[in-house]
């Protein structure tokens, strides 16, 4: 934190007459003059949002702006010209927007975004090590582009200053800037230096956060709720046959007490390329106009897709209970897409909405017959589907069993079950019982303590429950295994009542194991699902801390949450929501997706394939069988290195990309070779395309997609119908050009394997771990999994054994976190990199290895647990002294993708019939090749 407190001291006592002299500072010049100043057209959307009014040019000095933004030159001065947009992400990133003016010629401006990454909090400051972004120019600057990176560490800061004067600034960055573009104008900008930065003075008004807009609210209706916001999260889901919903509990900003349960149900969907697309008054654009595409900006509305028809409604819930408004749309269509919530860049929606309430409150008549609102909404989840109505039926029926009430409770119209990367989850959704269908009870539950799988928690086990008979196990010869399941030990929430029941509350609590999910885990079918058991205790006027009763839940879950190769999303993964699909054939379809996870396998020799089953979201009975074989692959410094016409960035015709982060296309991998087919399935049946290579060589890497800055691939294709289907007029047009998009959303998974050395390499190898004084030759029996998560973690899972006597064996559960890349201001972390291989393998020396394009893990803990002979040993695993690193030649012993760590291993237990078992702290390495990719 030294070099933030160097950045405060000129910041001492400015306050207003820092204002005055920052507005007489130099101009930044150019070496060409300038047009004269105009003042510009300013729209004032921003008092609508965030409640500020955005600087005009008649404004006096005594109500200038609360930020100041810097190029080059602290003298070189900007002023905000709408509000700062700050908005913090559930994955512990966040992103940054304004638009700034010189503060002496306001027709001088940049539009500044930037993307935070590497939170780490010190001290009530919210610290971001990494740091990405663009100022894009405006105005007389049209046509110039500067790409921000990382100068310090941390790279930018947001707290709260105790006590605070108005002039102290809460939110501080600084970064390091390249041109890219110079204006259209013929002028060049010049600086004094490529050093940048910013410091404001902010309040809560202007910082958002992803569960909703707090001042924005998600409804806005005067009378009823200015805004109503939602309790804990709410659920959007977009469905294959055209429509969508929306469901939570929403409740008073400024009086939580008054809650409702929101429903809303949108049809007659519509979306770029369709002759009803967009509707008559449509899009309804609340930005200024110089954030969209026609504007010079970065949002285009043409890729938003709209609902015409909207209905639904909200029941009082608590002391407004009686209470039933009806919704209805008013003015143009519902919106979905980017930007389209009126309120910032990122993926959201909105509508407008009459309120017509059709019955009071049973307590009072308090509101207007009336009113006309706004319903916006930030959209940045990734959910499972919840749904009910048993399958192979093992003695459980799925649902929700409420001593009391009943043992048929149902999800009504699907839930949702949201796990997040910190180890938590929340569950969603009305359910309803199937013999009394007016007894309905909206469940909002949140889960904590993960445990098991990928854990945080770092539990070695849970207490697993079996509901399926003993044949369906593993240990049976069955077909389901507990021991891939995960489970959460806390629960804690409330179950609202609706209908008949809607003067009833359930507060739920409960510990030890509340939830597990997995395959076979919901006891009643082999699907993925979840069972849980809670405690409920009843909450009325007149019955409070009543005898809790146990409610069981039993149900499956499916969704984009579970595809492991799924279509590239713009940040978002809302269960079936996301319509480009993973393949788009021209003429047919653009919603192909994989049913049930693709693979890509990179080979040593420069090869590579790409498989899986592919079907349309919107008719999942048309389908193929997709397979591709992928040659002569390019990697950074190597020879031809970008292949000819790559990379290929902006995809034209695509959808608008997310502005999370600039594509970190010079470590991309390309294959400049690619040939496949399309075998015909179900609807399809007969049909045989070829495909082939068609403009820029396929390109797979982080941002690779071109629609986020996940690790993700493209390609385009020529395709030639070999043969048609069976079925006549199954292709109803010519088919000739495609496009495959692919994009991980949660995280990426290769397969783990020992490192096998180079002739040339000296260094001990064939091993993934070695423990001196135990075992040097343990190695993945199957293949271990190495997952690289979107929130800066990984994990490296499976089962090592003795190449010497497979009987010896350990479980592995390693997790990696504080990640750290090439943009962070700390790269690369101290000690790094370890440089094992010949000195000419390296890009210094002529060599193909750029230890430049590795990413580190500064921590790394996990556990070996013994089985076979070993059976009861337990080993605690720590970092020793040096990152781990990942890439290609990282493991120090060949030139392909792979990682190393240096190790502490404890051993915590021995078997107990070893004799000659190592005690205290062994020092070990992992080296592993990582080969195998799954999306």
């Amino acid at each position: 934190m030294t070099l933030f407190n160097s950045w405060s001291k000129p910041l001492i006592g400015l306050g207003l007459a820092f204002v005055v002299a920052a507005l007489a500072l130099p101009q930044l010049h150019t070496q060409a003059p300038m047009p004269p100043a105009q003042a510009p057209s300013l729209v004032q959307v921003s008092a609508r949002w965030f409640g500020q009014v955005p600087l005009s040019p008649e404004r006096p000095a005594a109500h200038a702006p609360k930020a100041v933004f810097w190029l080059g030159d602290p003298k070189q001065c900007f002023v905000p010209l709408s509000s700062w947009q700050v908005i913090e992400l559930s994955d512990g990133s966040a992103r940054m927007s304004c638009l700034l003016a010189e503060s002496r010629d306001e027709s001088r401006r940049w539009f500044f975004e930037a993307t935070l990454r590497g939170r780490d909090d010190s001290a009530g400051w919210q610290c971001w090590r990494g740091l990405r972004g663009t100022l894009r120019g405006q105005g007389a600057y049209a046509g110039a582009l500067l790409e921000l990176h990382p100068s310090t560490e941390p790279a930018a800061r947001l707290g709260c200053v105790p006590k605070a004067t108005e002039s102290d600034p809460n939110v501080e960055g600084r970064f390091s800037f390249q041109v890219i573009n110079q204006p259209d104008d013929g002028s060049a900008l010049v600086f004094k230096d490529n050093h940048g930065g910013w410091y404001a003075r902010l309040t809560a008004r202007d910082v958002s956060h992803t569960d909703h807009v707090p001042q924005s609210g998600v409804l806005s209706l005067p009378g009823i709720g200015e805004p109503l916001v939602f309790v804990s999260g709410g659920q959007f889901e977009e469905l294959s046959d055209g429509s969508a919903r929306l469901a939570g509990v929403v409740a008073r900003h400024d009086e939580r007490s008054v809650t409702f349960a929101l429903e809303i149900s949108l049809g007659q969907f519509a979306t770029d390329g369709e002759t009803a697309c967009p509707p008559s008054d449509s899009p309804w654009r609340a930005l200024a106009s110089d954030a969209y595409a026609d504007g010079s900006g970065t949002l285009d509305d043409s890729t938003w897709r709209y609902y015409s028809s909207l209905s639904g409604t909200l029941t009082g819930l608590g002391s407004e209970a009686g209470a039933l408004i009806q919704l209805e749309r008013s003015g143009p269509a519902f919106q979905v897409g980017i930007g389209a919530n009126g309120r910032s860049t990122s993926f959201g929606a909105s509508g407008a909405v009459t309120a017509r309430v059709l019955s009071q409150p049973d307590s009072a008549a308090r509101f207007p017959e009336t009113s006309s609102g706004e319903l916006c909404l930030e959209l940045h989840r990734s959910s499972l589907q919840i749904t009910s109505g048993a399958r192979e039926g093992a003695g459980k029926s799925l649902g929700f069993e409420f001593p009391g009430l009943g043992d048929d409770f149902v999800f009504s119209r699907g839930g949702q079950l949201v796990e997040q990367p910190a180890g938590t989850a929340h569950l969603t959704g009305e359910i309803m019982s199937l013999s009394r269908p007016d007894q309905r009870l909206f469940v909002d539950l949140a889960f904590a303590g993960r445990c098991g799988g990928h854990n945080v928690s770092r539990e070695l086990e849970f207490p697993e429950s079996r509901g399926l008979f003993a044949a369906s196990y593993i240990d049976q010869g069955g077909p389901v295994d507990p021991g891939t399941w995960h489970a959460y030990r806390q629960v804690q929430g409330t179950l609202w009542g609706l209908g008949s029941l809607s003067s009833e509350r359930f507060d739920v609590t409960g510990e030890g194991m509340a939830l597990q999910v997995g395959i076979g885990a919901n006891g009643s079918s082999l699907a993925y699902g979840a069972w849980g058991e809670f405690l409920a205790s009843r909450v009325t006027q007149s019955l409070s801390n009543a005898e809790p009763v146990t409610v069981t839940m039993s149900v499956e879950l499916r969704g984009s949450g579970r595809e492991a190769l799924s279509a590239a999303g713009h940040d978002l993964a809302l269960a079936g929501s996301n319509r480009a699909g993973a393949l788009r054939i021209d003429g047919l379809g653009g919603d192909f997706v994989f049913v049930s996870g693709g693979e890509l396998l990179q080979r040593a020799d420069g090869s590579a394939s790409l498989s899986g089953i592919l079907a349309r979201r919107s008719y999942p009975l048309q389908r193929f069988l997709f397979e591709a074989e992928l040659q002569g692959r390019r990697d950074p410094q190597g020879a031809s290195y970008p292949p000819q016409g790559s990379p290929k960035l902006g995809f034209v015709g695509e959808p608008a990309g997310s502005s999370d982060a600039p594509a970190r296309h010079e470590s991309w991998t390309y294959y400049e070779s690619f040939e496949g087919r399309l075998l015909g399935l179900e609807e399809f049946s007969g049909a045989r395309i070829a495909l082939q290579r068609r403009g820029p060589a396929f390109q797979v890497g982080l941002g690779a997609s071109g629609r986020n800055a996940d690790y993700g691939a493209a390609g385009w294709i020529t395709l030639t119908v070999e043969q048609a289907p069976k079925q006549a007029g199954a292709f109803a047009k010519a088919l000739s050009t495609g496009m495959l998009t692919l994009e991980s959303r949660r995280d990426l998974s290769s397969r783990a394997e020992e490192a096998v050395a180079l002739t040339s390499v000296k260094v001990p190898a064939g091993h993934a771990l070695s423990l001196p004084g135990l075992a040097t030759d343990l190695i993945f029996a199957d293949g271990g999994e190495y997952c690289e998560y979107s929130d800066g973690r990984a994990s490296l899972t499976g089962i090592v054994s003795r190449a010497t006597d497979s009987g010896k064996s350990f479980s592995v559960q390693f997790d990696f976190d504080q990640r750290v890349d090439p943009d962070f201001g700390n790269y690369p972390p101290q000690g790094s990199p370890s440089l094992e291989l010949p000195r000419s393998a390296y890009s210094g020396h002529g060599g193909v290895v750029d230890p430049h394009s590795w990413h580190y893990f500064e921590s790394i803990e996990g556990v070996l647990v013994g089985m076979g002979e070993w059976s009861g040993s337990w080993l605690k695993v720590q970092g020793l002294g040096q990152a781990t690193q990942v890439g290609h030649g990282a493991n120090g012993r060949n030139l392909e993708r792979g990682a190393s760590a240096l190790l502490d291993v404890e051993v915590i237990q021995s078997p107990g019939h070893a004799e000659d078992w190592p005690q205290g702290n062994l020092q070990g390495r992992l080296d592993i090749d990582l080969e195998r990719i799954s999306f």
